[in-house]
């Protein structure tokens, strides 16, 4: 049964005795200070900050708290507290809430809009989404849905929220630009969590009193799937390539693996006592699951569907939150009204590569062209680099005047000719360009009239001198030709950037093609 289920309302602050004020007041200024410094010992991290699986800190939040979501740049950490109909921010910074936001009746879920500019909490026993405005903190709309609220999920673009109604057996489907209902999906019995699939398609819904998990169609808002799991299935969390949907059934202290294409469990967990929050990690390696009935956080290795390790928490954890940039995750224990941080296993070194020129315009005869190769590592540990650098359909039709050079030692370029090496390590979050120029040939002497610079792993070169960058990955093409062969190109339709002028021996068009390639 949802935690709430006999929820009464709060009782409100007690009032002060007629005397004796004075002493009450000293003894609860001692006690404010004491608390203060105690959370603050809380929420310093220990020596061991950096251990992986262990929690570091402690923060205090309001009463029974519940769902937790944290903004997209990382900074904000929104707590639902159901006990006091209350939404603590946390700075996550400081580890400490520096606000206190008055919402509906009950608030359980909490969610962000991907980007970042409100909070939508769902108000259990008013039966409401509060819609909060992250950048002032004030709630600028109030959205009635069905009978009990609890999971929410956006779409990818934030046009509309899914919102699970448990006990009116429904879905609303909110549009966040009117901030109304604009359908109300039937569901089975007690809908509670929601996921959505990357790419928008799809709402995943825990069905916990029928054991079964929903499909719904989001362009036709119909359920196109129904797939049984576990006992009381309540949170539910899909992978980052959406091929796998992980649910947490409370009743069997397990975890459901369901294959997305075909719709079938394909693995089943246990873990540990009434499973109810569940996450998975940005790279989806990694799940992580709230044992509200054992106090602990499973870890389960997505590879394996083993679980690696069995954190202790704070009294009865539910909801789960990761910070962005993969170094902890949040968990809020509704029996002691805290937030446990745990510190997490840093995420694997991740390659980002750009390659860029600064042309801009009609090539001429000896014009010099600028390369720009820009490589970083967006991971959490260092990573190699192994990239080859083709130059033979550029130096057809043009001369090499200066590099390849790196900016950093991290980096070396290695090679000769038309064919250069980039390798080396790049460490967490670091950036490393290698630049070059060129200066094209007089058209007379050029090859076949067009530019084309690879950067690719060396066992993906292209064989010879290729003509364009049709099929091949990070790549820019510079193509140039006389009006006979090639005629002018409308550039909005084409999707290019086309411009002739007249020079030398014929007319040139410049293609320009930009790319950005993650290994």
């Amino acid at each position: 049964m949802p935690p709430n289920a006999t929820l009464s309302s709060p009782s409100g602050g007690r009032a002060h005795p007629a005397t004796g004020r004075r002493r009450h007041l000293t003894s609860r200024f001692v006690a404010a200070v004491v608390a203060a410094i105690g959370m603050m010992l809380s929420v310093m991290p220990a020596a061991h900050a950096d251990t992986a699986d262990t929690v570091i800190a402690t923060i205090g939040v309001g009463a029974r708290p519940f769902g937790m979501a944290i903004t997209p740049d990382g900074t904000r950490a929104y707590v639902a507290n159901l006990g006091d109909d209350s939404v603590s921010v946390i700075d996550t910074a400081t580890g400490t809430v520096t606000a206190t936001i008055p919402v509906g009746a009950g608030p359980y879920g909490v969610t962000i809009t991907p980007n970042g500019a409100h909070a939508y909490v769902t108000n259990t026993v008013s039966n409401t989404v509060s819609v909060i405005d992250t950048a002032t903190y004030a709630v600028t709309a109030t959205i009635p849905v069905g009978d009990r609220p609890y999971g929410v999920a956006f779409t990818p673009n934030g046009a509309r929220a899914y919102v699970a109604n448990w006990v009116g057996f429904t879905v609303s489907v909110i549009d966040t630009a009117t901030g109304t209902v604009t359908a109300t999906i039937p569901a089975e019995s007690g809908p509670f969590g929601v996921a959505m699939t990357p790419d928008g398609t799809r709402a995943y819904v825990t069905n916990t009193g029928g054991d079964t998990v929903s499909v719904i169609d989001t362009a036709t808002n119909t359920i196109v799937a129904t797939i049984p799991v576990g006992a009381a299935p309540y949170d539910v969390a899909i992978n980052p390539a959406g091929t796998r949907a992980y649910v947490a059934n409370q009743n069997s202290n397990t975890v459901s693996v369901i294959d997305t294409a075909t719709g079938t469990v394909i693995a089943t967990i246990p873990v540990g006592a009434a499973p109810d929050g569940l996450k998975i990690t940005a790279d989806g390696t990694r799940a992580y699951v709230a044992n509200t009935g054992g106090s602990t956080v499973s870890v389960i290795d997505t590879a394996t569907n083993a679980v690696t390790a069995t954190i202790p928490v704070g009294a009865n954890p539910y909801g789960i939150a990761f910070a962005p940039d993969g170094t902890k995750t949040y968990v809020t224990n509704s029996g002691n009204d805290t937030v446990s941080v745990i510190g997490m296993p840093p995420l694997p070194g991740k390659l980002q590569v750009t390659h860029t020129s600064d042309a801009a315009g009609p090539l001429q005869d000896g014009q010099v062209v600028n390369y720009t190769v820009t490589l970083t590592n967006t991971g959490g540990q260092p990573i190699a680099v192994d990239r080859a650098l083709a130059l033979a359909g550029v130096l057809d039709d043009a001369d090499l005047v200066s590099g390849p050079t790196s900016s950093d030692g991290a980096l070396v370029v290695n090679g000769a000719g038309d064919l250069f090496g980039i390798n080396g390590t790049l460490a967490p979050g670091q950036t490393v360009t290698v630049v070059y120029s060129v200066v094209t040939k007089p058209y007379a002497d050029q090859g076949d009239h067009n530019l084309v610079a690879v950067l690719a792993d060396p066992a993906n070169l292209p064989a010879g001198v290729p003509g364009s960058c049709t099929g091949l990955g990070d790549c820019l093409e510079v193509a140039t030709a006389d009006t006979a062969a090639v005629p002018m190109v409308n550039a909005a339709v084409a999707g290019v950037v086309a411009a002739a002028v007249l020079a030398g021996g014929g007319v040139y068009m410049f293609t320009r093609r930009r790319k950005s390639t993650t290994a």
